[in-house]
């Protein structure tokens, strides 16, 4: 079967190479177009991966469906699918003009965190892609952090469970 991802795209109104932001919706999430990331200073792309908004030809989002089509059979479960939309998204952004590949960070909440994760596993080609994990309160710092800096440098620590740092 063919997929056909949808993803939405924003840029800044500014000439020169910029960094890139890749983001991924949580299970049942409705993607939106990533304007408010593209006004301070990201090329962003949202992607729509299969079973969600725009690209649920087979997966409805939501309970019950993607998350464990297939779970039976490794070869047939849905979230390879999930992670080649990601990892391909990434490919994508890294390829969009005025991006500098070097600077290219994914991030998204709930299971869009997850498959932030999944894409800073080495299938990009780069390898400096890395996740922002929106679990609790104190992971604002790593948005406000991404702001700030915009992207200067592709690192980013982010506070999980009651404060405990894990750096990426």
């Amino acid at each position: 079967m063919v997929w056909r991802i949808f993803g939405w795209e924003a840029r800044p109104r500014v000439a020169g190479t910029l960094p890139g932001l890749a983001i991924f919706p949580g299970y049942s999430g409705v993607p939106m177009v990533p304007r408010a990331w593209a006004r301070v200073g990201f090329v962003a792309l949202q992607i729509s991966p299969r079973g969600h908004h725009m690209s649920d030809q087979v997966y409805a989002p939501g309970f019950p469906g993607l998350m464990t089509a297939g779970l039976e059979n490794p070869r047939e479960y849905a979230y390879r699918g999930v992670y080649c939309d990601v990892w391909r998204a990434l490919e994508s952004l890294a390829d969009l003009p005025g991006v500098d590949p070097e600077r290219i960070v994914n991030m998204g909440g709930s299971q869009g965190g997850g498959v932030a994760i999944v894409g800073a596993t080495g299938r990009y080609r780069s390898g400096r892609s890395r996740p922002m994990f929106p679990i609790s309160r104190r992971c604002a710092t790593c948005w406000s952090w991404a702001v700030r800096t915009r992207m200067r440098k592709c690192e980013t620590t982010c506070a999980f469970n009651r404060g405990q740092g894990s750096a990426f």
